[in-house]
Parts: C-alpha cells; sequence; structure tokens
C-alpha cells in the first residue's frame, strides 16, 4: 500500500487502485497479457512493478500510471518486492529468486547474497526496518535472510504458505496458507500470535497498510469457479480482528 492506496492484481490481467478508507476503486491500469500475479510500490511511491504469467516485469510511473519500462523475465513472477532503499526489484519463480536494478532494470550482482535457488519460491517479503527478506518456499517454510550477510535468522513452518507481509514496524509477519488460513507471527521469537478467521477461499496476496491497523487479504476463487467468494480483497481492522471493507470488482482472481 501507499497511503489510503491498495494496489491489486488479476487473472483479468488488470492492475487496480483502491481508497481503503473509503473501499472504492480509484483507476485501473492494462498492459499485461496474461494474469498478473503481484504488484508492489517503491518505497518512495514514484514507480509501481507487476509480474505476470506473459513472461514479463513490468514498471509504471506512480504518478502519471504510464508504463516506462517492460523486462523480458527469464520465467514468470509469481511475487515482486523493491529492497526498502528501492535500489533493487527482487522477484520469484519457478528457477528461485532473482533481483534487477530498480532504476535500470539490468541484473543486479549486489543482491546475490539474499537470493534463494530452490524452485517454487512462492512469494517474498522484506522488513523495511531491519532488512530482512522473507521468502516463502515449496518445502513449506519461511526462511528469514538477514540482507546485510545474507545468513539466515530462522524458518517459520508454513505447509503451503502462498504469501507473506511485514508489518511496518517489521514486529509481525503475516503469512497465508492453503486452503484459507492467515495468521500472525511474532518476528522476534517466531511464535504465532493469532488468525484471522473468515476467509473461505485461497488467500494469495498480503499487504499491511502504512501505519498498521489494517492487513489487506486478496482472495482466489476456488477451482477457478466463478460463483465462489474469491474475486474479492478482505480488508481486516486488526485491532479488533474484523473486516472494515470487502473490495470486489475484479473479473478473475485477485492477488
Amino acid at each position: 500500500m501507499k497511503g489510503r492506496e491498495l494496489a491489486s492484481a488479476s487473472d483479468d490481467t488488470t492492475l487496480r487502485f483502491w481508497d481503503v478508507e473509503a473501499g472504492n476503486e480509484l483507476r485501473r491500469l492494462r498492459g499485461h497479457e496474461s494474469t498478473v500475479n503481484d504488484v508492489a510500490f517503491s518505497p518512495d511511491g514514484n514507480l509501481i512493478a507487476s509480474g505476470s504469467w506473459d513472461g514479463t516485469i513490468r514498471f509504471w510511473d506512480g504518478a502519471s500510471c504510464q508504463e516506462p519500462k517492460s523486462l523480458p523475465a527469464s520465467t514468470y513472477a509469481t511475487s515482486v518486492e523493491f529492497s526498502p532503499e528501492g535500489k533493487w526489484l527482487v522477484f520469484a519463480g519457478a528457477q528461485g529468486t532473482q533481483a534487477v536494478d530498480a532504476s535500470t532494470g539490468l541484473p543486479c550482482g549486489d543482491a546475490a547474497h539474499v537470493l534463494k535457488s530452490e524452485a517454487g519460491t512462492s512469494s517474498l517479503c522484506f522488513d523495511k526496518t531491519r532488512g530482512l527478506l522473507a521468502s516463502g518456499l515449496s518445502n513449506g517454510t519461511v526462511d528469514l535472510c538477514d540482507t546485510t550477510d545474507g545468513h539466515s535468522v530462522g524458518t517459520l513452518a508454513v505447509p503451503g504458505v502462498l504469501a507473506l507481509a511485514f508489518s511496518p514496524d517489521g514486529k509481525v509477519l503475516a503469512t497465508s496458507a492453503y486452503p484459507h488460513e492467515v495468521v500472525l507471527w511474532n518476528v522476534s521469537d517466531r511464535q504465532r500470535l493469532t488468525a484471522l478467521v473468515g476467509h473461505t477461499e485461497m488467500v494469495i496476496d498480503l499487504d499491511f497498510s502504512p501505519d498498521g491497523r489494517l492487513l489487506a487479504a486478496a482472495e482466489a476463487e476456488s477451482n477457478g469457479d466463478a460463483a465462489s467468494q474469491g474475486r474479492r480483497i478482505i480488508l481486516w481492522d486488526l485491532a479488533t480482528r474484523s473486516p472494515k471493507h470487502l473490495l470486489s470488482g475484479h473479473a478473475g482472481a485477485v492477488r
């Protein structure tokens, strides 16, 4: 999220932007030719990155929403994430994680120490306070990596992990897992804090609001079933552990 603005991606090939306080759609972007798997704002909000099954990563101007450049990815990108200072764009796919310079789009050699070679890395997120990188791996674990030297500071057991998000203060990690589990973890001791109960579909993306009060959880419809409750985003009020808004409008699974 950027301020009150939440970005979402979808099987319908669009990016959409929402006002999380009012609960309404602000605008949408088109350009990808297949499912858009993930979208991320740069820390300063000047760039938006999106990764798709069409084999490209696209960068959009955060103000004009024009597409300044498009990068062919060596494989599809299931997750995209800017580093805390905005220098790198790290993305995950079937060949593990890769990184490019966010300003040039060229491969970023100085990020090699934080990249995972495991196939099937499902999701990534940075803790912007301490420089941790969380990676959801196909072996059912979430690895927490110190980006200063690349060493692992611990793991979480999350079988079927789908999505990850750090709270703005870095103290809480939200995870989603198959079939529709959303859990909050204490990062310091890696203990489970609570679960958010109410989802009936897979939650395939998560994002905290900048003030940490809200958690956005994007659902996918079950087995492509258009009659399911998927294609929506639930905005959770974390103080009450209850939904604040339900955002809908995509014509496909939401990410």
